[in-house]
């Protein structure tokens, strides 16, 4: 595991004092489009088809990338794998990228004219994408009034870490962590008479909800038990139950900062 030097971080709730965004400020993040993971099959899915989105989009206008009139992005598997930091591996990468092509997102070429350099280039058809895309997700939608990419400004997406990844033990978590932390930071301090218990500040959020808000490729509740199983054996959440009533059973979430500070103090080690 790599070493990486992360910035200090707050302790207890001092994060309710600051602008400094804990999860999402370490060396480089990813975007994870829950819906498009969806659309794809996982989060490892669609954090590498947003990593061809973002190398199309680095490489467009320069004459180098492009082939039959398309931007294209050459580069290996391996490469492919160390761009990404190790956030999931060679064998998902390949699977991935052959289920691209099996839905028409993705078209790849080598481009090569000799036997030794065979670099895969690859592309998005951007058109395909987001007609499946608008019939999944806005099947009302009318011509008129034209496709949706699953990169829209309004599309919800998870900024993920490569280094709250490796702390926290996978994707799934970091995305649970980072929405924790990002809603207890920029909403639950509007309403502090209903979030502040215990002299924490809490996040609260049914499993059926975390399904439809970040992990909609999920097809079971238990799923989202396991995560946070996970999270608690860890010492990076607690989780608690605040309803009002004896029939609200719905889990309340905060981050142990203390915890998290002190595992990548480890890692730094």
């Amino acid at each position: 595991m790599k070493n990486t030097t992360h910035p200090p971080l707050p302790t207890g709730n001092s994060q309710l004092n600051t602008h400094y965004d804990l999860l999402t400020n370490w060396h480089q993040r990813f975007r994870l489009y829950p819906r498009l993971g969806a659309l794809l099959g996982g989060a490892d899915q669609a954090i590498i088809f947003q990593q061809l989105h973002y190398g199309m989009q680095r490489n467009h206008g320069n004459p180098e990338y492009i082939r039959q009139g398309l931007t294209w992005v050459p580069r290996s598997i391996e490469k492919w794998h160390v761009s990404l930091e190790a956030l999931t591996s060679i064998s998902t990468m390949r699977r991935s990228f052959a289920h691209f092509r099996k839905l028409g997102i993705v078209l790849e070429d080598t481009f090569s004219t000799g036997s030794i350099n065979r670099t895969s280039w690859r592309t998005i058809d951007y058109e395909h994408l987001n007609r499946i895309y608008t019939e999944k997700y806005f099947p009302a939608r009318t011509a008129a009034e034209g496709l949706v990419s699953p990169f829209h400004y309004t599309e919800k997406y998870v900024l993920i870490n490569p280094s709250l990844v490796s702390v926290v033990g996978g994707i799934p978590q970091a995305a649970f962590l980072q929405e924790v932390h990002h809603w207890t930071n920029h909403n639950a301090p509007r309403d502090k008479a209903n979030n502040y218990h215990d002299g924490k500040v809490w996040m609260r959020r049914s499993q059926g909800e975390w399904i439809e808000t970040v992990f909609p490729w999920l097809k079971r509740k238990e799923t989202i038990k396991a995560y946070t199983a996970q999270l608690r054996k860890a010492g990076l959440i607690h989780q608690a139950k605040y309803g009002r009533s004896d029939w609200d059973h719905t889990a309340w979430y905060s981050i142990n900062y203390t915890r998290l500070h002190a595992l990548i103090a480890e890692q730094n080690t």
